[in-house]
């Protein structure tokens, strides 16, 4: 198994999955967020893709700006 960070070039999808990993938090501390919005807050940022044997399985974006 083959774990690589590479700089995302879907942000669309990169908020999708922070979205979906975070959805308990924004559920209950943010419920009124949803991919979109996280997309406006982390669309700044460098976001990278999470790939196991060259796919897509994840997302991270550390609080680095571009």
């Amino acid at each position: 198994m083959k774990i690589t960070f590479i700089p995302s070039t879907n942000l669309p999808r990169a908020a999708e999955f922070t979205f979906n990993n975070m959805r308990d938090y924004y559920a209950q501390f943010a419920p009124d967020w949803d991919a979109e919005k996280v997309l406006g807050v982390t669309a700044e940022l460098i976001n990278y893709d999470i790939q196991v044997d060259s796919e897509t399985v994840g997302g991270d974006a550390p609080s680095i700006r571009r």
